[in-house]
Order: C-alpha cells, then sequence, then structure tokens
C-alpha cells in the first residue's frame, strides 16, 4: 500500500474554489479504481475547531489561497502512475486558472501501520459546495481577500 499526498493552493475567491471542486469531481475521475482503496480530498482545519495543536506542518491557507489536501491510498505506485499520474501528465501540467500555484505530492510508504475496526464509507461523497465550507469570501476594499 502507498499513500499519495497533494497540496492544491487555490485562489482565495469563492469562484476559484467551485472551480477547482468541479474540476475535482468532474474532471480528475477514476475510470478504473482497482488498485484505489480510497482518496479524499480535505480541508485543513484549524487548532480551535479540533482543540489540537498544529506543529510545523505547513499545509494551512494563507491570505493568499485556501489549502485543500488529497489523500489517496493505493494498492501500490504502479497503479497510481496508471490511474493519476500518466493521464494527469497527458493533460498538461501548466497551471490552472483556479490555482494560486501548481500542486505538489508526495509518495508516501508505510513503514509500519495499525488497523482499526472501523471502515471507510461505503460510498463516494462527492457534490460539496464552497459555501458548506465555512471559507471567508469577504474583500477587503483595498481588492485584496481577507
Amino acid at each position: 500500500m502507498h499513500l499519495v499526498l497533494i497540496h492544491w493552493k487555490i485562489i482565495r475567491t469563492e469562484q476559484a474554489v467551485q472551480d477547482f471542486l468541479r474540476y475535482w469531481s468532474d474532471v480528475l475521475t477514476i475510470p478504473d479504481r482497482g488498485g484505489l482503496l480510497g482518496e479524499f480530498l480535505s480541508r485543513p482545519m484549524k487548532p480551535e475547531e479540533t482543540g489540537l495543536f498544529h506543529n510545523g506542518v505547513a499545509l494551512h491557507d494563507t491570505p493568499a489561497y485556501y489549502s485543500f489536501i488529497n489523500i489517496g491510498l493505493w494498492e501500490d505506485v504502479s497503479a497510481f502512475q496508471e490511474q493519476i499520474d500518466r493521464p494527469y501528465r497527458q493533460r498538461g501540467l501548466t497551471k490552472l486558472p483556479f490555482e494560486y500555484a501548481k500542486c505538489q505530492g508526495i509518495v508516501l510508504q508505510p513503514c509500519q501501520g495499525r488497523l482499526g475496526t472501523a471502515s471507510l464509507p461505503a460510498q463516494d461523497q462527492l457534490g460539496t459546495a464552497a459555501r458548506d465550507l465555512g471559507l471567508l469570501w469577504s474583500s477587503h476594499p483595498d481588492g485584496k481577500v481577507r
């Protein structure tokens, strides 16, 4: 098993977030999910939301962009390469209009692990709207998004 983390930096506007969410669910599809254990597009939570500390992981929002982290669990690296990496590279690696900066990723290989008794969700959970994420869209009079 391998984990793939992709850090997306999305321009801090409601339209950019909507365009990104639509792109992730409608364009970045995975036709053959045979090697996919699960994939989760996620938002970093703030310490005040969780009551937990955040120490040194630089995957948070900034005044310029919102962070989204895609976490994929794959049977092996070759399944990820075949289903995601190769088709993505064929589409081109240019920055997309909703991106503040090009996404960055890393493949992780577990060196130890534990299994629990909980299970993954039984079906896809697509369709989150930008307004449901609790993001702030207000602009300052100087034109900068705050």
